[in-house]
């Protein structure tokens, strides 16, 4: 279905909509989605991964319009939160908590609290600190939670250096020897399991090379971890795949 086009008598069209009829009849400015190719990406992300034991979590700072979070909850993703009222809306939404994830720097008490409580997937851990402040409120609620540790692979995005978060210069996630360190740390924790990795390059990606260097690091810490007789059940991949925000309309969408 064409999304954004002229029709033939030159009106702004979104789907079968005219925008000039839509703005006579509400408030403007207002945002105006589509469902159709929301679940059409959806589909697609689905189709990719159908072979491989594979959840696709929906960044919910990129929009938590509730009606976005349910359509995509009822594709079947899950949902990544780096709040407490991110969690709230996952939740409300419909997303059932084994497929959130947590992530994000800063994490107050209150949301770690939660997020254990509702016995979300994972958390993931960006510093020795918020590792310890989860396990100690784990312990105090004798519930377990599982844990992936962010590691900083040094990897050059080739992004905007403002949505980088991948280099050593940025200020997320911890060098190869400060993970390590942080696992054999986890292992000495009751109540929490540090069954995962987690690894963020940045936003705006355009090209797969950095993907594929990230994985290379990641494959490299798998091979240390495993001499630590730990066992990594899964690899929290995240990163802005680019969108390309120029010639939005397609002349070969026009009628």
């Amino acid at each position: 279905m064409k999304i954004l086009y002229y029709s033939n008598s030159n009106q702004l069209m979104f789907e079968e909509f005219e925008l000039k009829n839509l703005c006579s009849q509400l408030p403007t400015p207002f945002y105006i989605y589509s469902e159709n190719e929301i679940r059409k990406n959806c589909r697609e992300v689905l189709s990719i991964t159908k072979n491989y034991n594979f959840l696709a979590c929906y960044a919910l700072k990129a929009n938590y319009n509730p009606h976005i979070i349910k359509i995509i909850c009822q594709m079947g993703f899950g949902a990544d939160v780096v709040s407490g009222g991110e969690l709230y809306f996952a939740l409300r939404c419909g997303i059932p908590a084994k497929n959130i994830v947590f992530a994000g720097v800063g994490k107050m008490k209150q949301e770690i609290q939660s997020a254990i409580e509702c016995g979300i997937h994972s958390l993931n851990v960006e510093s020795e600190g918020e590792l310890h402040l989860i396990a100690k409120i784990a312990k105090k609620l004798n519930k377990d939670i599982h844990l992936a540790i962010r590691l900083n692979p040094d990897i050059d995005p080739k992004t905007h250096p403002y949505i980088s978060t991948g280099m050593r210069e940025n200020k997320f996630g911890l060098e190869k020897n400060r993970v390590l360190d942080l696992y054999k740390k986890a292992l000495s924790y009751s109540n929490v399991f540090p069954t995962g990795i987690h690894v963020h390059i940045g936003s705006q990606i355009c090209k797969l090379e950095p993907y594929l260097e990230t994985t290379n690091s990641i494959i490299d810490m798998l091979n240390e971890l495993s001499k630590l007789n730990l066992n990594i059940e899964f690899i929290d991949l995240g990163g802005g795949i680019g969108i390309n925000y120029q010639n939005q309309l397609d002349s070969n969408h026009q009628n």
